[in-house]
């Protein structure tokens, strides 16, 4: 309406409130509802931050791969085989001589797989090896003098090589072995007979494809009834642990 303020109408409005409630609103001190409410949003702030709260799962840390190791390890099954020439006594007949080899290549290409292929490196290669030779002379040949006969033998040797290449193309090793075991070289009582051999045998070995093919010139020395032996073994092999070398990759 025209002439009055929103004063005015709040003014008429008190007038209307019966007067004990006015007494009774007029008697309210104040600062103490204040300091009442303040106290009551300070204890709900303080039980917020103070409430334990539900733990959260920790996410887990994403999967770093280790690295690789530099070092290579390549296992060997070799089976060799080849002629076994003797140099003295010059009236041995030659032989055959046949290997079952076992043992392992180690070296330190790198830690991927082109550096374990492709990268030169120094390798050793400890080795545990079976030897059964045979002799079986040309028809025609004479008999070798003496008591000598060399139908068979059987030598175990035990050793360690050295040598530099990569596994890929080429692998060069020197070996030294010691070696032990008998052959037949005798007659007991009209019976070939069985006597223990002694001896060292060293080479040079060249791995191919991953030591997948082997060629070795070997010299070896048997000393059998007293008599120092020199033979010269020349043997191709094939290493039939290369299943377990494409796993290592």
């Amino acid at each position: 309406m025209p002439g009055h303020s929103l004063g005015s109408d709040v003014r008429i409005a008190f007038e209307r409130v019966p007067s004990h409630c006015k007494a009774e609103w007029l008697s309210l001190k104040w600062p103490t509802v204040y300091r009442l409410i303040l106290r009551f949003v300070l204890f709900f702030v303080a039980v917020g931050c103070f409430a334990p709260q539900k733990a959260h799962a920790a996410e887990p840390a994403p999967y770093v791969r280790p690295a690789a190791s530099p070092r290579l390890i390549l296992p060997l099954a070799q089976l060799v085989l080849g002629p076994l020439m003797p140099v003295s006594p010059k009236e041995d007949p030659p032989a055959l001589a046949l290997h079952i080899q076992g043992g392992a290549l180690i070296g330190w290409p790198g830690r991927n797989t082109l550096d374990r292929l492709f990268v030169a490196t120094y390798w050793l290669r400890p080795e545990l090896s079976y030897e059964y030779r045979r002799v079986d002379p040309p028809a025609g040949t004479p008999p070798p003098a003496g008591e000598y006969d060399h139908r068979q033998g059987h030598l175990v040797s035990l050793g360690m090589g050295a040598g530099y290449g990569n596994v890929m193309f080429l692998m060069g090793l020197y070996s030294a072995r010691l070696v032990v075991g008998a052959i037949q070289n005798t007659k007991a009582e009209g019976e070939i007979a069985f006597n223990p051999a002694v001896g060292f045998r060293h080479g040079l070995s060249g791995l191919f494809l991953g030591s997948l093919f082997s060629l070795n010139l070997e010299h070896q020395m048997i000393s059998l009834r007293d008599v120092l032996r020199h033979e010269i073994l020349f043997t191709v092999g094939i290493n039939l642990a290369m299943p377990g070398f494409v796993r290592l990759l």
